[in-house]
C-alpha cells in the first residue's frame, strides 16, 4: 500500500506539472482513499493538499485554502519538512484566486526561506516566477525581476520545463509593454530546443504566442 500510495502521489505532482488538474486530481483522490484504508498519515496529508489545489482550479478556492493548510498541518505533525515549499506555493496559488496577494506573496517568501535553509530546491524557479506573476497582478514591485532570477535558476539546473514556463510569463510581459521582438527572441530558441510534449499546455501556450 505504501509503493501504490507513494506511486500515485507523485503521478499526481507530475500531472500539475503539467498543468492537468484533472489528471492531478485523480490521483489524490486515489492516494486518499488508500491512505485511509491503511493509515497512511503523510501520504494522505500530501494527497489531501494536492486534491484541494486541483479542485480550486473548479470553484470553491475558499474551501481549498481551508483543505491545504489542514493538509500542511497534518504534515507538520509528522516532522517533516519535505516538499513543504511546493505545498506552499500551491497555496499561494489559490489565495490568488480570491485575490489575497498580500497573504499569497507571505507564502512564497516562508517558501523561499526554507529552500534556503533547508537546501529543497527543485521548486525554487517556480517560486519566482509566481512571485513575478504576484507583483503583476497587483500592480507592484519588479516582475520582471523574479522572471530573470526564475530563469537564471531553471538554466543552472537544466530544467527546461521552468525555463519554458517563466520564459513564457516573461514574453507575456514584454508583449504588454510592446516590445514584441524581445519576447519572441527570448521564448522561441527554449520553445524549439523541445521534441516532444507539444500537447502540453505550456508548449501549447507558447507555440500560440509565437504564432500571433
Amino acid at each position: 500500500p505504501q509503493g501504490l500510495a507513494h506511486a500515485a502521489l507523485f503521478a499526481s505532482v507530475l500531472y500539475q506539472f503539467r498543468r492537468d488538474t484533472l489528471m492531478a486530481q485523480y490521483y489524490a483522490e486515489a492516494v486518499i482513499d488508500i491512505s485511509r484504508e491503511h493509515g497512511l498519515a503523510l501520504y494522505g496529508a500530501m494527497a489531501m493538499i494536492m486534491q484541494a489545489w486541483s479542485a480550486s482550479k473548479y470553484g470553491g478556492a475558499r474551501e481549498a485554502v481551508d483543505q491545504i493548510r489542514e493538509g500542511l498541518a497534518a504534515i507538520d505533525a509528522t516532522g517533516t519538512f519535505l516538499v513543504r515549499p511546493h505545498f506552499l506555493a500551491l497555496l499561494a496559488e489559490v489565495f490568488a484566486k480570491v485575490d489575497e496577494i498580500d497573504e499569497a506573496l507571505l507564502l512564497l517568501d516562508e517558501a523561499m526561506d526554507l529552500v534556503h535553509s533547508k537546501g529543497e530546491r527543485y521548486y525554487e524557479a517556480e517560486l519566482y516566477r509566481l512571485r513575478g506573476e504576484l507583483l503583476l497582478k497587483a500592480n507592484q514591485g519588479n516582475a520582471e525581476e523574479c522572471f530573470k532570477r526564475s530563469l537564471a535558476i531553471a538554466e543552472s539546473q537544466k530544467a527546461k520545463a521552468w525555463q519554458l514556463r517563466t520564459a513564457l510569463s516573461l514574453a507575456r510581459l514584454y508583449r504588454s509593454q510592446g516590445k514584441g521582438d524581445e519576447a519572441r527572441n527570448l521564448l522561441k530558441p527554449i520553445y524549439e530546443s523541445f521534441t516532444d510534449g507539444f500537447e502540453t499546455d505550456d508548449l501549447r501556450d507558447a507555440g500560440v504566442l509565437l504564432h500571433t
